[in-house]
């Protein structure tokens, strides 16, 4: 249980790097959890909450 509870918090904070201020997870969930020899093999889903929307001022596009 150990490997799994790392695994989360590396996915979060590699995540939460990418993230503005107002940006934030909502849900973590490990979809897989494979160990094989000295190998360990982990598939986290990350929900965020993001702001996606792009913005453009009309004087920037072109009258064709």
């Amino acid at each position: 249980m150990l490997f799994r509870s790392k695994a989360i918090n590396l996915a979060t904070k590699k995540i939460e790097k990418q993230l503005y201020s107002d940006e934030y997870i909502i849900n973590k969930k490990i979809l897989s959890f494979d160990i094989n020899n000295s190998k360990i093999g982990v598939d986290v889903f990350v929900s965020v909450y993001e702001n996606i929307t792009g913005y453009q001022n009309i004087e920037e596009i072109k009258k064709e």
